[in-house]
């Protein structure tokens, strides 16, 4: 349907038997031992241990806890970590899906989750700790499925930060240092390979980190502005943004389908501050 209606790029991990955020967990080796059997290979029966505690192979333990994604009615699992957590490449499907849709003639952009994003929506298991200090762990799989996605031909990658500024420290003091990270593992999780990366941001205000967002130097960065009326494109009417902008005019999270004319508009009104060469 994507291929019919001119979309050139179609976005592979459209489809999860949970969510984008599970498939991340199994994709990175992320998986609470309740639900793990040494020695297994990590497959949907590891997956439904993980959502709903039990699987055809059995388990009888407790499914990991959902939640609402930001600010929708979207639940995902979420991840479990533990101080000692070590990421290794364990779920290959993202890779399969790949082949079988080239096989069928599209060209695919994966859309992964980003390791900033990650780490921000996971939960400690046991004693608290700083979570975020485990990505210099995650950061050599994230730049693995990339050259693994290399090998298969890939040439565009989606990472989306979506926490990116929801992550952000309370302190006004802390937020050079927080971006200066976050900045940094973008850049280092895309790195490596030729494949020109997007990456999304959710509904944030951008004006106090235009500059930091520049600094992520993703090829494309798309922005849910529909909900706004487009008032987050502000941010970059001052500043000159280097690379391509994909903001969006069709707000997915609202049960209320917009009419055309209404998506026509907020086009316009993104014509109206920038020049047709930036979109993504």
């Amino acid at each position: 349907m994507q291929a019919e209606a001119g979309i050139e790029l179609i976005p592979e991990s459209d489809f999860a038997w949970y969510d984008h955020v599970l498939n991340t967990s199994m994709l990175v080796g992320a998986i609470p031992s309740r639900h793990y059997y040494n020695g297994e290979v990590v497959g949907l029966d590891t997956l439904f241990r993980i959502g709903r505690g039990q699987a055809p192979s059995g388990c009888g333990c407790s499914a990991s806890e959902m939640t609402k994604w930001f600010n929708t009615n979207y639940l995902y699992i979420v991840p479990e970590l533990v101080e000692s957590q070590k990421f290794e490449l364990s779920w290959y499907e993202l890779f399969e899906q790949v082949t079988e849709a080239q096989k069928l003639g599209y060209k695919v952009k994966p859309v992964l989750l980003g390791p900033v994003t990650y780490l921000f929506l996971s939960k400690c298991s046991g004693e608290a700790f700083d979570k975020l200090a485990l990505l210099a762990r995650l950061l050599p799989v994230n730049q693995q499925v990339l050259v693994k996605l290399a090998g298969q031909d890939v040439e565009w990658v989606q990472i989306d930060e979506s926490a990116f500024r929801e992550g952000m420290p309370l302190k006004v003091s802390q937020w050079k240092d927080y971006l200066n990270w976050a900045t940094y593992a973008f850049r280092i999780s895309a790195s490596g390979v030729k494949d020109e990366t997007y990456t999304h941001m959710c509904y944030s205000d951008f004006n106090n980190i235009i500059s930091a967002i520049a600094e992520m130097d993703a090829n494309v960065i798309t922005i849910e502005t529909s909900r706004s009326d487009m008032a987050l494109l502000d941010a970059f009417e001052h500043f000159e943004y280097p690379n391509g902008i994909g903001p969006g005019v069709y707000d997915i999270h609202t049960p209320n389908v917009p009419e055309i004319m209404w998506i026509k508009a907020l086009i316009h009104k993104t014509a109206k501050k920038f020049p047709c060469s930036v979109y993504g």
